[in-house]
């Protein structure tokens, strides 16, 4: 068996129902200094074999899709087809090495991979007929604990009725809380908050926010400080026995070699739209040598990404939790052969070959940004 296309198709989803052509894409937050689009975009890829096998894959591309998809249409196609697709690990090697020497082998280029490498395993497992996870060693759990990443208020006066209704529904972790004691009196012991600090704190006001968020009992302070400053990290915990969470920006073992070198984190949060599947599993495994727990960063993904990134949440011991977040999933749904489902407090993994859900493709073409 051969691969014999490869298709890469950037879309752009308007968040309002109006037409991209009547609105500035992207826009600065100016306390953020990110540039974030004005819809919703991402990266999917569909790579075919001789005998007509589909393998889907996703990259986390919320700003400029047609870049990565540029790179797989003029670069990584070249390396993949007349492959055999069974070969993915090796396969991942020989595209993350096509500009190795160049040392662009991060940012655009290495989430043109990670939607590749996410095909590829997709495709592994429709050619032998087993799940994912399966591939990768098996399951550690049969579903897989989720955190509300942005609560969606229903209707409710704040977040933390929102939050409580979430609670009677079976959910416990949230992240986005404000920095307010009152919202762990309202929701009590049990519920776990987490905060996300978006790289925004200078480090003296870094402190003063981890030491209120010790007050509250808080899992993790999320992204604290700017993502370079490794040493920095490590003096928040020493000064202020928070735990640390970063890493949703790197891409590959050796960026996270050096924070756990640094001891700069706790818990690690790499993206499987950024990493792909054969990545990720080796980010969990020098993970595991290091004694650090894996809550995986969920941002933007539309149904692929989800899928993927529960698979392998399943096939890790050392998983703290997979980042929830209703809106888009409620999104990715709409674009999915069935839908992925998170029930009180948990993930459902897909049933079926490869990652279990398949994207409508004439539904999903209409949105290809040109």
């Amino acid at each position: 068996m051969k691969i014999t296309k490869i298709e890469a198709i950037p879309v752009r989803i308007p968040k309002d129902g109006n037409k991209v052509e009547t609105r500035k894409l992207y826009s600065n937050v100016s306390w953020d200094r990110c540039v974030y689009s004005c819809c919703y975009e991402s990266l999917f890829v569909r790579i075919e074999t001789d005998e007509g096998l589909i393998g889907w894959g996703e990259a986390l591309a919320p700003v400029t899709p047609e870049v990565p998809a540029l790179i797989i249409e003029r670069l990584l196609s070249d390396i993949l087809i007349g492959k055999d697709p069974l070969e993915n690990d090796v396969l991942y090697n020989c595209m993350y090495h096509t500009m190795f020497g160049r040392k662009t082998n991060t940012g655009f280029m290495l989430d043109a991979i990670a939607a590749c490498d996410t095909a590829l395993w997709d495709l592994k497992g429709k050619i032998l007929n087993q799940p994912v996870w399966k591939l990768l060693g098996g399951r550690y759990r049969d579903k897989i604990p989720v955190y509300v990443s942005g609560i969606v208020r229903h209707g409710f006066k704040d977040d933390a009725e929102a939050a409580l209704d979430y609670m009677s529904k079976g959910f416990k972790a949230f992240k986005g809380i404000p920095l307010d004691y009152s919202f762990r009196e309202k929701l009590g012991p049990d519920a776990i908050l987490l905060y996300d600090g978006l790289w925004r704190y200078s480090f003296d006001e870094a402190i003063t926010v981890a030491r209120k968020l010790r007050e509250m009992d808080a899992a993790f302070f999320e992204c604290p400080l700017a993502p370079e400053a490794l040493d920095d990290h490590k003096r928040l915990r020493e000064i202020t026995g928070m735990p640390i969470a970063i890493g949703e920006a790197e891409r590959t073992r050796f960026e996270f070699l050096e924070i756990f070198m640094k001891n700069a984190a706790d818990f690690i949060q790499p993206d499987i739209g950024r990493t792909g599947i054969t990545e990720l599993a080796a980010i969990a495994n020098l993970a595991r040598a290091f004694n650090r727990r894996v809550a995986p960063h969920e941002s933007m993904g539309m149904g692929i990404c989800i899928a993927a990134s529960i698979h392998i949440c399943a096939s890790i011991p050392n998983l703290y939790m997979l980042e929830y977040k209703e809106l888009t999933t409620k999104l990715a749904n709409e674009f999915l052969d069935k839908p992925l489902k998170c029930e009180a407090g948990y993930f459902e993994i897909p049933d079926g070959p490869g990652l279990g859900v398949e994207p409508d493709y004439e539904k999903l073409i209409k949105y290809k940004a040109e």
